[in-house]
């Protein structure tokens, strides 16, 4: 495992996924992601936890990390669809491939997919950082 640069955050060798972990929804996902995923591809953290504050903030992504899934590695950030589809590259098959066919379709078109899904997630009893 590697440190954010300057935070002491450790980072995982593949990519680090930020969620909202107040999204019922999006924890589901996560679940969903993690039992698929091939070991120590990726790790999950919520983006409600303080360990991950120096990072959002080294990329400028405090704002955004509670409305959208964000999926860093080497120091580059996808945000939406493309967060998704990067994920689902480093599960195991047919996700790989299902994500290689996601993104034949353009980013545009995937993006306002993701933002109808983001807009009618259950956030389940903690709902204040839903954005609808």
């Amino acid at each position: 495992m590697n440190s954010a640069q300057g935070t002491g955050t450790a980072l995982p060798s593949e990519a680090l996924v930020i969620y909202d972990g107040n999204c019922g929804f999006c924890k589901s996902m996560v679940s969903f992601a993690s039992r698929h995923m091939q070991p120590g591809r990726a790790e999950f953290v919520a983006s409600q936890d303080p360990k991950i504050q120096p990072v959002l903030e080294q990329h400028g992504l405090q704002q955004t990390a509670s409305h959208t899934i964000i999926y860093l590695d080497s120091g580059q950030a996808l945000l939406r669809s493309s967060a998704a589809l990067k994920t689902m590259r480093l599960m195991k098959w047919p996700w790989p491939w299902i994500a290689a066919a996601g993104t034949i379709v353009p980013i545009s078109l995937r993006d306002w997919a993701y933002n109808q899904i983001a807009k009618r997630r259950s956030c389940g009893a903690n709902a204040t950082s839903c954005s609808r």
